[in-house]
């Protein structure tokens, strides 16, 4: 099973987010757009494997509490060489702690440790392997130059403010890949505390 945790974003944020997506695909943005349906903010991707109850487990062991979030701002990941179109995330270290509590519960698990800092954002628009800084493949995909021109000389979309939330679950994710895109399922939420 490919696997992940997440937090799962508001309707009403969701909307606003795909109101400045469908805007930017008006004005003539080409790029390889995300499923609305699908977004989201990875807390740890987990890959392949055999694992999930081990790892149901050991994320019903994590405790902290609720916290906020804001989702404001736009930017991409290498500009120079844009790969990666994203929404902005605003929270205190609670989510970046969070984080890492997954990422040590499911070490247990056999489930690798990250080796770089925690950096959340939302995906609204990718190419290539969708790494923030590329992989090899990636030197002859195409970038994103015509939607960072776009946004660089279009003040009203620089600076958008999509809302803010309260985290008071995580979400344990099955993600399946097909030619349409992926599809993710939620399998388990496992609430944070008040």
């Amino acid at each position: 099973m490919r696997l992940f945790v997440g937090l799962d974003i508001p309707q009403d944020i969701r909307e606003r987010m795909r109101a400045y997506v469908d805007h930017l695909k008006r004005r003539g943005a080409h790029a390889k757009w995300t499923n609305p349906g699908g977004w989201h903010i990875t807390l740890k991707f987990i890959v392949w494997t055999k694992r999930d109850a081990d790892i149901r487990e050991a994320l019903k062991q994590i405790s902290t509490s609720a916290f906020q979030i804001a989702f404001r701002e736009v930017g991409f990941f290498t500009p120079r060489q844009p790969r990666i179109f994203y929404a902005g995330i605003e929270a205190p270290p609670a989510l970046a702690e969070l984080a890492g509590k997954i990422d040590q519960a499911l070490v247990t698990c056999g489930v690798e440790a990250e080796k770089r800092p925690y950096s959340p954002h939302l995906t609204f628009a990718r190419t290539g392997s969708g790494r923030p800084h590329g992989t090899q493949g990636d030197r002859d995909a195409p970038t994103m130059k015509s939607l960072l021109q776009l946004v660089e000389r279009t003040p009203e979309l620089q600076h958008p403010d999509f809302g803010t939330m309260t985290a008071n679950e995580f979400v344990l994710y099955l993600s399946e890949l097909s030619p349409q895109g992926a599809k993710y399922t939620k399998l388990e939420t496992y609430p944070l505390k008040g």
